[in-house]
């Protein structure tokens, strides 16, 4: 008997040693299971971010319009940050253009006969300059007055200032900023650039005479690899009341010397004159 129970006491003892080895081991593989990246960090890496345009004050004594411009971040999953360094502003874009050809103004698709065939928006995807004449400003013009809220750190950190250049055409302006602009995710104001633009016409060049359509836009890095290129559109009315520059181009009145109606009509009358001038002159021979 006093074997049997010494056979029982060895087997409880190597039961014990065996479940205290057993918590360990649970718990060191409940932490590496923790440590594993779950099926979103692994897999998904997002950059987004946006821009708006907003106008807090239109000028009615000089055709001055005050731009503010908000730079935005959204979700940047497997990141911290975006940083961009230029934001780009377009004065005046064409509204419409043809399809196969978008630096053609259009109204409406049989404008655009001969060059795709259909007359589609051009904004926000492409910005064709608003010009009566190609390399030159003539429907608006940056004036300047920067102020911003930016800093390196978005919305905080060392001031940031912005400079103003036109290296590809005098209708885009490139406001480049004096150091990268880090901006946290998640946040939908997180600093603004202010400038002044000037209306140079009392009209526009496209299907929308009274209206300046504008764009503006920037290209940044997420620190995951990934880049985000919001753009975003704006319009001001032109306001003809205060502008003091040359006269809107305005199609000539029918009737008028200019005018193709006009022309016609003088081609006409002078045909009649020739036939009449031809009957009168055969019934003076049959004379």
């Amino acid at each position: 008997m006093n074997h049997c129970l010494a056979g029982r006491e060895d087997s409880l003892e190597r039961t014990a040693l065996d479940h205290s080895g057993y918590l360990p081991r649970v718990l060191i593989v409940l932490a590496l299971v923790a440590a594993l990246p779950t099926r979103g960090d692994a897999l998904g890496n997002t950059c987004n971010a946006s821009i708006s345009i907003a106008y807090p004050n239109v000028s009615t004594q000089t055709a001055t319009h005050r731009v503010r411009i908000t730079l935005e971040t959204g979700p940047i999953q497997n990141g911290t940050k975006l940083t961009l360094s230029e934001v780009h502003f377009d004065l005046a874009c064409r509204h419409k253009g043809c399809s196969g050809d978008i630096t053609r103004g259009c109204t409406s698709n049989p404008d655009c006969v001969g060059f795709g065939g259909a007359c589609m928006l051009l904004l926000s995807q492409n910005c064709v300059a608003d010009t009566m004449t190609p390399g030159t400003n003539t429907v608006a013009a940056y004036v300047g007055n920067i102020t911003t809220t930016c800093g390196t750190q978005g919305n905080s950190g060392s001031p940031v200032t912005w400079t103003a250049t036109t290296p590809v055409s005098p209708n885009e302006i490139v406001f480049t900023a004096s150091t990268p602009i880090a901006m946290p995710p998640d946040n939908s104001a997180v600093c603004n650039l202010e400038f002044d633009i000037k209306q140079l016409s009392g009209q526009s060049y496209d299907d929308t005479p009274q209206t300046i359509e504008e764009r503006a836009g920037f290209e940044g890095q997420c620190d995951n690899s990934l880049g985000a290129s919001p753009e975003n559109t704006g319009s001001v009315d032109i306001l003809k009341e205060t502008f003091t520059g040359p006269p809107p181009l305005a199609a000539p009145a029918i009737g008028s010397p200019s005018s193709p109606a006009f022309g016609l009509l003088a081609v006409a009358l002078a045909l009649a004159g020739v036939v009449l001038l031809d009957v009168r002159t055969r019934r003076r021979t049959r004379q």
